[in-house]
């Protein structure tokens, strides 16, 4: 095979000619060299990336070699209803403790599978559990996806209302992306004496205002695009 100087690795193909690709071409763990999968971490890390199929029995292998509780995710992640051995695994999540890091995958991942196995009752109580104990230590987009899901197999038009909300993660003006409290804050630590020309007093007032009709989105939970579209 002649030398190619301009052949680069990406996550769509797998060592595809640059600027050309082929959908032939998808990343496979077998196209994966071994000494880039040396270290568990990269294998990790190349296990989630990929769309194989065969990453499933890979990850779950892992699990049952190492115990270790990042390939118990990973495998829950590849995992579909069909999958080989996916009751014991979701068995084994379940025993997963509830003050581990992992947490809000697991359960995530547990909901899902659970719900393609036609266990809604059981997709249901978990999240409940989720949300009625950890809300407050999950990322506001964690919890939006806990809420989603549960929307998703309420057992009434009125629950389907109750999940319907979604907390706002992020907005987005001159001063980037990031909560409106932080937004807020970043604004008012940019005056600067050399090139204003207003006292820091009037410009943190103005700075109050302008953000004023934004902070109260951070406990409000308004409907979704895609509720109002199912209303």
């Amino acid at each position: 095979m002649a030398h190619q100087p301009n052949r680069k690795w990406t996550t769509a193909a797998c060592l595809t000619n640059e600027g050309l690709h082929d959908e032939r071409d998808k990343l496979t763990l077998k196209l994966i060299p071994d000494f880039l999968r040396s270290d568990d971490l990269s294998d990790w890390i190349f296990t989630l990336q990929t769309e194989d199929p065969s990453a499933y029995g890979h990850a779950l292998a892992q699990w049952h070699d190492t115990n270790s509780r990042a390939w118990l995710v990973m495998a829950m992640v590849k995992a579909e209803s069909s999958s080989q051995n996916v009751d014991s695994l979701v068995r084994d999540g379940e025993k997963v403790a509830r003050k581990h890091a992992g947490i809000s995958t697991v359960a995530h991942e547990l909901v899902r599978l659970k719900v393609a196995l036609g266990r809604k009752e059981e997709a249901r109580n978990l999240i409940d559990e989720v949300i009625s104990t950890y809300a407050d230590m999950l990322p506001v987009s964690a919890l939006n996806q806990f809420i989603e899901q549960r929307a998703r197999i309420a057992e009434s038009s009125l629950n389907f209302l109750k999940y319907s909300g979604r907390k706002p993660v992020a907005f987005y003006d001159m001063e980037g992306m990031a909560a409106s409290r932080n937004l807020l804050n970043i604004a008012r630590d940019s005056w600067d004496s050399q090139y204003a020309d207003q006292t820091k007093e009037d410009y943190e007032n103005e700075v109050a205002d302008r953000y004023k009709s934004l902070l109260p989105w951070t406990i409000e939970s308004p409907l979704t695009r895609k509720t109002v579209d199912i209303l």
